[in-house]
């Protein structure tokens, strides 16, 4: 995938969260995604974006999607803190 592609895609992602259109940007994201399935912070919008729209398995799965993706054990513990709360929600 072009990288002009994915970095526009982003940016209308981005702006319809900053906008309130999280129905339109859940899509954008899910279409990045599936474009560029090596796309940590995709992934991670992506479940931010389905965690604000109330879809806490979706988030939970893109987010442990983001967590596979991460190569540094830094990064991983930055992301693993979004999985805590999201556990909490689902419950046993």
């Amino acid at each position: 995938m072009p990288h002009q592609k994915t970095s526009t895609l982003t940016q209308q992602a981005l702006s319809c969260v900053q906008t309130g259109n999280l129905t339109e940007a859940r899509r954008l994201y899910s279409q990045l995604c599936q474009l560029n399935k090596d796309n940590a912070e995709a992934w991670r919008a992506s479940a931010g974006v389905h965690l604000m729209l109330g879809g806490l398995e979706q988030a939970e799965s893109c987010c442990r999607r983001a967590v596979e993706l991460l190569n540094s054990v830094a990064r991983w513990q930055r992301y693993e803190q979004h999985l805590g709360p999201l556990k909490q929600a689902l419950g046993p």
